[in-house]
């Protein structure tokens, strides 16, 4: 279904060749999440812009899953592991990793426009440091709750 992602040297964006399927209820982060998934399910030969952006976009999506109360911070720890490992087996350049980061804010565009880059980013800070404010267990908020409370934040810092 994906042969022309086994190409090396594929031209193709990640957003261009994802494949909506997936609509849980939670919103974009966990669609976008479990979307990934079954691409890569799919698909075991990739080039490396392809690669570090689904690490980048995975990174992303389980901050905000993190946020919502969808999932608890050591998976978003074990996808930072894991993000760490595929930046160390693709290309290590600044513009690499900067390209690779463009596509993934392209990427999660593509299911929701609630977050500007500058926000993305904010979202991950956020979790990695430990300063997130979480719901209750076995609560959760919706995309749009977070939305507001993370553009809120993100217009207090500039």
């Amino acid at each position: 279904m994906f042969d022309f992602l086994k190409r090396k040297n594929s031209e193709n964006s990640l957003a261009e060749v994802i494949v909506k399927g997936e609509k849980s209820g939670y919103g974009a982060f966990l669609d976008l999440n479990n979307d990934l998934a079954a691409f890569f399910e799919e698909v075991k030969d990739y080039d490396p812009l392809i690669l570090m952006t689904n690490a980048y976009a995975r990174r992303v999506v389980t901050a905000g899953m993190v946020l919502q109360g969808i999932v608890e911070k050591s998976q978003f720890d074990y996808v930072g592991t894991v993000f760490k490992a595929t930046q160390v087996r693709t290309i290590h350049t600044v513009e690499f990793q900067e390209e690779a980061y463009d596509e993934a804010v392209k990427l999660i565009h593509s299911y929701t426009s609630l977050f500007d880059k500058t926000a993305l980013s904010l979202i991950v800070s956020l979790v990695q440091d430990g300063n997130a404010l979480t719901p209750p267990e076995g609560e959760t908020l919706d995309i749009e709750t977070i939305a507001v409370l993370v553009n809120s934040a993100k217009q207090k810092l500039t």
